[in-house]
């Protein structure tokens, strides 16, 4: 539930970000309250990870090294089209 929460309120600190891009402070106040939202996100994740690893079986170095191919193909894929302008 934790997860649900923390993903909430960084989509909506997005959006209320995009109403503070006029003004360097709030700005700047939105940005620092998205990351202190956002922050927490990475540890749930791995825990939730180690803790699925546990249960299924799940070998957790392939799981990341398949995230992070994935990752590496999708940058190089957007840049390639975002160079071209579409």
């Amino acid at each position: 539930m934790a997860y649900v929460t923390l993903a909430v309120a960084s989509v909506v600190t997005m959006a209320l970000i995009g109403l503070m891009s006029h003004n360097f402070w709030l700005l700047f106040i939105g940005l620092a309250l998205y990351s202190m939202v956002n922050a927490a996100g990475m540890p749930i994740g791995d825990s939730l990870a180690s803790t699925w690893q546990q249960q299924i079986h799940l070998d957790y170095g392939k799981v990341r090294l398949i995230g992070s191919f994935a990752f590496v193909v999708g940058v190089m894929v957007f840049g390639y089209f975002s160079r071209d302008g579409w």
